[in-house]
């Protein structure tokens, strides 16, 4: 796994939302009531996806540029996105790109994944992070996320797209991660609750709290400031 820190283009933006979740972090740092810890935790998660969402915007530019290095050396990567508004703007800059997303019908899914693992020419596959599962892509070594999903659970089943049978060569994962943002924290997060995803069956549920509450750990120990 790689990790790549990029500049945001929107930091007045993200500042402002950041404001927003510090707001509710203190509102509900000495809730007592079960009920209400639960409501905010709600609330708090829905704030950092806003959060995750304003970075990936704002990494656009630079992440356009470091994809395009890798592409004109003739490698072929698989972007992981979770947003169509971040697919629509990579589009812009990427028109020939593949997409599989949740927009695409079952027929174009598997004519893009087909003309990526047999066309030399296609360099660029872009995924939604739940679209990809299943998918055998190991025509490419380079697995990418521009945005982070909450599980390690996504990240490994996405990095294995590439990492399957037929896979001659070592893949190589980056995570593309916004310099002074909830990025850094949350895949933080998320690498440490490995073992938990490894010893958890069942829903998601239980493992994306555990990066909420990963995040309010880090405001009430003061590690998280604006």
């Amino acid at each position: 796994r790689q990790i790549v820190k990029l500049n945001i283009t929107n930091r007045h933006e993200y500042n402002e939302a950041k404001k927003d979740l510090l707001k509710y972090l203190k509102e509900w740092k000495d809730a007592s009531d079960e009920q209400l810890k639960s409501a905010a935790r709600g609330l708090i998660m829905v704030q950092i996806g806003h959060l995750k969402k304003i970075s990936a915007r704002g990494k656009i530019k630079d992440a356009v540029e470091w994809i395009s290095d890798a592409i004109a050396e003739g490698e072929k990567i698989v972007l992981f996105i979770h947003h169509h508004e971040i697919g629509d703007e990579l589009k812009k800059h990427f028109p020939s790109a593949l997409f599989i997303t949740g927009r695409e019908d079952e027929d174009t899914r598997d004519f893009n994944k087909k003309k990526f693992q047999s066309d030399p020419e296609a360099l660029l596959l872009i995924c939604g992070i739940k679209a990809g599962i299943g998918l055998t892509l190991h025509a490419s070594s380079r697995t990418t996320h521009l945005e982070l999903p909450w599980t390690f659970a996504d990240c490994e089943q996405n990095e294995d797209r590439c990492h399957r049978m037929g896979q001659t060569d070592n893949v190589t994962c980056s995570y593309l991660l916004g310099i002074d943002t909830y990025d850094e924290q949350i895949f933080d997060i998320i690498m440490s609750k490995k073992e938990m995803h490894n010893a958890i069956t069942g829903t998601n549920d239980q493992v994306e709290e555990s990066v909420v509450n990963g995040i309010i750990d880090l405001f009430n120990s003061d590690k998280i400031k604006l």
